[in-house]
């Protein structure tokens, strides 16, 4: 199950990528540089995220709760991206993509962890490492097709995926595997 959700999170965040800049430019409107500002604000996010709110998430909500919302947000975002218009308003989705986006994949690895024995570990990251791949490579190709019909079709096929992640979220860790945070 949580190979399933890493292919079609990384299938949904690829979608994205290949969608965000000829939408950037042809429906905001925007300019390199401020292209270029955007990608510094995902990560500026994503460090924050990662660096102060990860650990503090887990910790107050536990670590199945965070993950299944951290999809939830992650859907709603791209779903928003889908209708959104305008590049203020674009940027502040883009802030909530970034925060869940940030969250998604360490809390994958965690509990990816958590569902196998120490001596497996090892191979499970190799195989979701793999998984992400596939989700890299497909992202793309979909996109340019979904783009061809409709360019921000992309943003909904991320939603998609994403509540898919979202709906799967419920069924790990079912095995009675103690709530820890990620630190």
């Amino acid at each position: 199950m949580t190979f399933l959700i890493t292919l079609l999170s990384s299938l949904a965040f690829s979608l994205f990528i290949f969608a965000y800049q000829p939408f950037s430019v042809k429906i905001l409107h925007l300019s390199a540089n401020q292209i270029s500002l955007q990608f510094t604000l995902f990560g500026i996010v994503g460090l924050i995220t990662q660096i102060l709110l990860l650990s503090r998430f887990t910790k107050k909500f536990g670590l199945k709760p965070t993950f299944v919302g951290t999809f939830f947000l992650m859907s709603i975002a791209f779903i928003l991206m889908f209708v959104v218009r305008n590049a203020l308003l674009f940027a502040f989705v883009s802030i909530f993509l970034g925060l869940s986006n940030a969250l998604a994949n360490p809390l994958t690895q965690t509990i990816l962890s958590q569902e196998v024995d120490e001596k497996s570990q090892g191979s499970i990251m190799g195989l979701n490492a793999s998984y992400m791949s596939i989700g890299q490579i497909f992202g793309p190709i979909l996109g340019g097709i979904l783009a061809i019909f409709y360019l921000p079709s992309p943003f909904l096929a991320s939603a998609v995926f994403a509540l898919a992640c979202f709906f799967l979220a419920f069924h790990v860790l079912k095995r009675g595997v103690k709530k820890e945070s990620v630190f």
